[in-house]
């Protein structure tokens, strides 16, 4: 039994993985590259952006494991062969660091503290006076594993949190709101909009014109999912007619961002690399090695994506 270890992006996690593999799976073959080797014994791909066609050149793959709590890396998983099971991380680590991002900015935001750094380049002294924090509705869009910290660590804060998602499920203490007819009147309660969907085809640039026109004026927006779930002339547009007050961005349409990309000199978007929540491998090639060994008994693997849903 085999495992490739391949992807754009991923060779530095690579040591980590093998020697967690070697330590823990001594009966399992550790690959990170296709030459002098039989691709016929490869059995689970680890990856995440995987080169073009590569699932094809492994006829007899069982299970593709992606580094990432999402999937869109995969590209179309419809076209991926049903047989071959998709599995993503849960948690894995990304879920505290994540959650202490959104309250860090949305501490800043209720503090107005993101004012001083527009004042600061216009060498302008405007006291301000905070939010009451009871004024406050932070709308959290998407309640998975990483979604629910983030409620939970908000709530802790003594946040009055709201969730939005497509599944009907009720979540006690929570005002929540479902599918696609909802998301308008759930914008028009909030005033921070945090983003931690899963990217699929049916959320795909869900933070549009309409979308922001339906906010409340002077809305913060912190997105940690996915940068195509926003069209980004949109957002410069909402921000331009203040429906959008800041802007803090951890993902991106095109990573890493262009030079040139407007976001760069627009003083009310913050940037950060992507870096929200890095991968942690030991607790990702944990969770993986588990996942195996269950699907080697056949035991339903954790994290198994339906793909309907698109996660």
């Amino acid at each position: 039994m085999s495992i490739l270890f391949k992807g754009n992006g991923i060779s530095e996690f690579e040591p980590y993985a093998k020697k967690a593999f070697n330590d823990k799976c001594k009966n399992i073959n550790f690959y990170s590259n296709l030459n002098s080797i039989n691709q016929k014994e490869i059995k689970y791909l680890i990856t995440w952006n995987p080169e073009k066609n590569i699932i094809k050149k492994l006829p007899n793959l069982v299970a593709i494991f992606t580094l990432g709590a999402g999937v869109d890396s995969l590209g179309d998983i419809k076209k991926i062969p049903k047989n071959i099971k998709i599995i993503r991380l849960l948690d894995a680590g990304m879920a505290e660091p994540i959650a202490n991002y959104v309250l860090a900015f949305t501490i800043l935001f209720m503090n107005r503290i993101h004012l001083s750094f527009i004042d600061r380049y216009q060498k302008k002294w405007s006291p301000f006076v905070p939010f009451d924090i009871n004024t406050m509705n932070i709308g959290v869009m998407g309640f998975g594993k990483i979604g629910e910290k983030v409620v939970r660590k908000l709530q802790k804060s003594k946040f009055n949190v709201i969730v939005w998602r497509k599944k009907r499920k009720k979540i006690s203490g929570i005002e929540t709101f479902f599918g696609k007819n909802s998301f308008q009147s759930f914008l028009k309660k909030i005033n921070v909009i945090v983003n931690v969907l899963p990217l699929t085809e049916q959320n795909k640039f869900i933070l549009n014109k309409d979308s922001f026109n339906n906010c409340n004026d002077g809305t913060f927006l912190i997105n940690v999912a996915r940068g195509e779930h926003i069209i980004d002339k949109d957002l410069i547009n909402a921000i331009n007619s203040k429906k959008i007050s800041m802007a803090v961005l951890d993902v991106f349409n095109q990573e890493p961002l262009p030079k040139s990309h407007p976001f760069w000199k627009n003083e009310r978007i913050i940037i950060t690399p992507h870096s929200a929540a890095p991968t942690n491998i030991e607790l990702a090639c944990k969770q993986i090695i588990k996942n195996i060994k269950n699907i080697e008994k056949n035991i339903s693997p954790l994290g198994l994506v339906n793909r309907s849903d698109g996660y």
